[in-house]
């Protein structure tokens, strides 16, 4: 009667621990549609430091927007995804008010305006320009 105790509970163990596995599979991070706050620039971490605001970006699959935010101003335009994972950000626009902080901002616009191509596994994106290492590189969070 133990042995055939012992035997359900592992059974139930490993079922819930193979559907947990499931559903975090099926539930992959798309390019679009996800909150991508920005971790990395050119190789250098971004912390809370470095910025005023969290530097992240947004891409609105149904208009084929970018919003989001440089580290102090809000920032909208275009993109345009084409195969294999390439991608090109156009008609980019911002607010203009000062902060100390502009470094981070500079470099991420720049970076945007390069890319040509991403690279997504998991909850990491990358933002890269000609199979170089990567110019940006974000995570996935909440949307806030």
């Amino acid at each position: 009667m133990k042995t055939i105790f012992s035997l359900l509970i592992i059974s139930g163990i490993m079922t819930a621990c193979s559907s947990s596995q499931n559903n975090n599979a099926s539930r992959q991070l798309t390019l679009e549609g996800t909150h991508w706050k920005l971790i990395e620039l050119s190789g250098q971490p971004v912390t809370a430091e470095d910025v005023s605001r969290e530097a992240y970006i947004q891409l609105i699959a149904e208009s084929g927007r970018v919003t989001g935010n440089g580290g102090c101003n809000v920032m909208s335009g275009t993109y345009e995804v084409s195969s294999p994972n390439r991608i090109k950000f156009s008609q980019m626009a911002t607010t203009k008010m000062a902060c100390l902080k502009m470094d981070v901002e500079d470099r991420f616009h720049k970076a945007l305006e390069t890319t040509d191509s991403y690279y997504l596994k998991g909850d990491t994106l990358q933002l890269i320009r000609a199979r170089m290492a990567p110019l940006a590189i974000f995570i996935a969070v909440e949307s806030k």
